[in-house]
């Protein structure tokens, strides 16, 4: 939603630390994204690979696609953008990156920095093997994870709609769920990622419930004044539905 300078946002690493991590820590910066994957602890370097000149701070949905894989002793590590691959690496140098991190979805600082970190996450999904460039690039916006060609390899799956409570569920055959910390579950009104179906909502149908952020733009919609993308408002004139 907003340009942001180095906070991690999907992880399952330590810090970033001088530019060094035990993990995968995948990061913002500014308008575009990298990864940056190491084995620290376990007497590794760290490598960087970043986005480019592709944006993704932008407002709109993207898909981002991490994969590792060893081919005749070399590992490498590639990332895409919308299925599109923008960087690939050799990380053999990481060595092991065995960590006891949690896999996270939220902040995590690099050297001391990061702020402002401010998204939306939607249909995180974990492979137990590294997918092609064909396969992540055909199946984005999927609306049926089981009908995904590598679905028997799918370890997890949180599509992050719950809504409510303290658990992001697991939708996949196996794994975990998250826990919900130190966050509220907000209404995207219309701003819904693409692998959903919206809403037709009719008088008795649906039973929404407003948070603090709503009410400016209630109150708008009922003095009738248009509202504009620029004020950034936080929250949604459901009721308009």
């Amino acid at each position: 939603n907003r340009n942001s300078s180095w906070p991690g946002f999907l992880s399952k690493g330590t810090d970033v630390n001088g530019h060094s991590t035990t993990g995968w820590v995948m990061i913002f910066n500014g308008d575009t994204w990298e990864v940056q994957i190491g084995g620290k602890a376990n007497g590794g370097s760290t490598a960087r690979l970043g986005s480019g000149a592709v944006k993704v701070n932008d407002s709109q949905w993207h898909t981002l696609t991490l994969t590792v894989k060893t081919e005749a002793g070399v590992r490498t590590a590639t990332i895409y953008t919308d299925g599109v691959k923008t960087n690939s690496g050799n990380i053999t140098p990481a060595k092991s990156l065995t960590t006891t991190e949690p896999l996270k979805i939220g902040w995590r600082p690099q050297d001391n920095s990061g702020t402002n970190l401010d998204f939306y996450a939607a249909d995180v999904v974990y492979f137990n093997v590294a997918l092609d460039e064909a396969t992540i690039k055909n199946n984005i916006a999927l609306k049926d994870i089981t009908k995904h060609p590598k679905y028997a390899n799918l370890i997890g799956h949180w599509p992050v709609d719950d809504g409510g409570g303290a658990i992001v569920s697991n939708m996949a055959p196996t794994g975990y769920n998250m826990n919900l910390s130190g966050g509220v579950w907000e209404s995207l009104g219309n701003e819904i990622p693409v692998s959903r179906e919206k809403q037709t909502i009719t008088d008795g149908t649906v039973s929404v419930v407003a948070t603090g952020p709503d009410v400016a733009a209630l109150t708008l919609y009922w003095l009738k004044v248009p509202t504009k993308s620029e004020w950034g408002l936080d929250g949604v004139g459901w009721i308009s539905n």
